[in-house]
């Protein structure tokens, strides 16, 4: 099972560096997980123009994702992206672009909030998409019920070209906001998805869970009840929970959140975190994207001590 570390603007927790943050993922045997897009623009390219200036010169997506691959460049970096069904056109562009840009092989689509307001555009939104290039997760806000106005069944029946699925499973936030009876919450959401696949007959879909690693208007998930609501997963999806994905990254570095961290950790006891392919600096100065060398980056010079 796969275990992935969400992060949001990393840039702007300056005293986290991107080492740190990879570091934890190496020690859970996670990968980090970008946000990719934002509607119909990229998300934390390093062309932006706030990472011209310190503190946050170095800490784009682009710095991260060379990072990552420095540890290890057979694995993409994956990626979540914000969709606004209101700009459906420009959501799928910005999501093939960032493929182009970092070579994701998984997506999460965050598809709610104003995008029930256009339902309309779900399948113009889809056939921009054109061709999958990656695995496409649904990851909306806990479970169907809550968003009646999302047309779920065309979402998880459209096909492309080639006639596979488009989504390729299902990615719900899972966050039981304000109680810490995760086993009674999960055991709704995966009911109502039940329902749902049922009706749209794909009952054995891939379950790639998000889970919750905030604090929000004064509620924490504590690590006990994490642990009962993932062995309730585990237990009840059985192979087709394939991965967890923990949002968001940044909390886990602090002292509320030490057991939450130390059972992230836990998941893979047994494994020692993997050791670097290759002198990090090395490689991102061997490994640059077309985008870096036609801005005339050259990448960090390689320890020659």
């Amino acid at each position: 099972m796969r275990v992935l570390l969400s992060t949001w603007k990393p840039w702007t927790k300056v005293s986290i560096s991107l080492q740190q943050r990879i570091d934890m993922a190496k020690a859970a045997r996670a990968e980090l997980c970008i946000k990719g897009t934002n509607g119909g623009s990229l998300y934390g390219p390093s062309t932006w123009a706030i990472f011209l200036v310190p503190p946050y010169k170095g800490k784009s997506n682009d710095d991260l994702e060379l990072l990552c691959k420095a540890q290890d460049p057979s694995i993409p970096v994956p990626m979540w992206c914000y969709i606004y069904l209101s700009n459906p056109h420009g959501s799928a562009d910005a999501i093939n672009r960032a493929l182009d840009r970092w070579n994701s092989k998984d997506v999460f689509f965050d598809i709610e909030g104003t995008s029930k307001n256009y339902p309309q555009n779900t399948g113009p939104f889809l056939r921009t998409l054109g061709d999958s290039r990656a695995r496409y997760w649904l990851q909306s806000y806990r479970r169907p019920d809550y968003h009646p106005e999302i047309q779920w069944e065309k979402l998880l029946t459209y096909k492309d070209s080639n006639g596979n699925y488009i989504i390729h499973g299902l990615s719900p936030q899972a966050y039981p906001l304000q109680s810490q009876d995760f086993v009674a919450d999960f055991e709704r959401m995966i009911k109502a998805y039940d329902n749902l696949l049922d009706k749209v007959d794909r009952p054995d879909i891939p379950w790639f869970p998000t889970l919750p690693t905030f604090t929000q208007s004064g509620w924490t998930p504590t690590a006990e009840a994490m642990r009962d609501g993932v062995d309730y997963l585990a237990n009840t999806l059985g192979d087709r929970l394939k991965g967890l994905n923990f949002w968001r990254q940044y909390f886990l570095f602090t002292p509320e959140y030490a057991d939450m961290l130390a059972y992230i950790l836990s998941i893979y006891p047994d494994e020692p975190p993997p050791e670097p392919v290759i002198p990090q600096a090395e490689y991102i100065h061997g490994h640059l994207h077309p985008w870096a060398v036609s801005e005339g980056y050259d990448g960090p010079a390689p320890d020659t001590k």
